[in-house]
């Protein structure tokens, strides 16, 4: 057990001559506090518009592609009803038109 306390000491005296840093602080007055984010005011015009402009642009793209998606969508159920409009014996004649167009070839 005194040899454990040795080393112990020992080390703490090894380190013990570490240089001495002198820490000064000073009492600061702020002056001029400003954001850190730039006011609407000072932001880039050109670059705002260029991006609106291509917001737009795209969402007039993707408009168009989903009003062309929901014509194709109506388009398919529509033709399920039909296909059930003319088969279904309570229909008004469904099954019968369906054997008078295959009669005069155009079906």
């Amino acid at each position: 057990m005194g040899e454990y306390l040795m080393t112990e000491f020992s080390f703490l005296e090894q380190n013990g001559h570490l240089t001495q840093v002198k820490v000064d602080e000073m009492l600061r007055f702020m002056r001029n506090i400003t954001a850190k984010v730039p006011s609407h005011n000072t932001m880039p015009c050109r670059i705002i518009l260029l991006i609106e402009l291509l917001n737009v642009l795209l969402n007039v793209v993707l408009l168009h592609g989903l009003c062309g998606t929901i014509h194709c969508i109506l388009l398919h159920v529509l033709r399920h009803i039909s296909v059930l409009y003319y088969c279904l014996p309570v229909s008004h004649d469904g099954c019968e038109y369906e054997e008078r167009e295959k009669a005069k070839g155009i079906h």
